[in-house]
């Protein structure tokens, strides 16, 4: 409502791109609270916005996370919605929004992070029917979350989302019969999420 209520005189590049991270977070609530209708508008309408600006030569970090978080809820959406082949060609975008920051030297923590989240929902999509490929991206998802602080805990979110790659790939490794690759994995997110706790 404050973006939209902004006069004309006051409305810039900047303010359009907060308005539109506004829209993904406000979006992953609606869908959090399964007012999915609503969250996919919001969602529709960030991605919308974020594209736009990438595609007229903003290679901000900001810009790159938040149409990467935009698109990966996008693909949480269409996943609540029983549209799984939408979902995955959805999240596999938003992978590719964000690899190529994320991946540069230097990249952000805040990047990493961004980058862990989205690899963690593409993982766990690829794992209706792509274990093996789920089984990498989940392993990519795990190295972006552990290069913030190889798990010291300083940084206890990507320790979680560290936790949750793990836990998925668990589930991974029981889909295609490897016993005891779950059972070790299953160990490490006991481990580490109970250090997290």
């Amino acid at each position: 409502d404050y973006y939209n209520g902004l006069p004309e005189a006051l409305r810039t590049t900047q303010t359009e791109r907060n308005r539109a991270l506004a829209l993904v977070r406000y979006g992953s609530a609606l869908r959090t609270q399964a007012r999915l209708d609503e969250g996919r508008k919001a969602i529709d309408e960030a991605v919308q916005v974020l594209g736009r600006m990438q595609e007229q030569g903003d290679r901000s970090e900001i810009t790159a996370i938040g149409l990467a978080l935009g698109l990966s809820t996008q693909a949480r959406l269409a996943s609540s919605m029983d549209r799984d082949s939408d979902a995955l060609v959805i999240s596999t975008r938003a992978v590719e929004a964000i690899r190529p920051f994320a991946s540069a030297p230097n990249a952000s923590p805040t990047l990493r992070r961004a980058f862990g989240e989205v690899l963690n929902m593409h993982g766990y999509l690829q794992m209706s029917n792509r274990q093996e490929s789920a089984i990498a991206t989940l392993d990519e998802a795990r190295d972006a979350y552990r290069s913030i602080d190889e798990l010291g805990l300083s940084d206890t979110s990507a320790a979680a989302g560290y936790a949750e790659a793990t836990a998925w790939k668990a589930q991974a490794y029981v889909h295609v019969g490897r016993v005891e690759d779950a059972l070790r994995a299953g160990n490490e997110v006991l481990a580490v999420s109970g250090q997290v706790l």
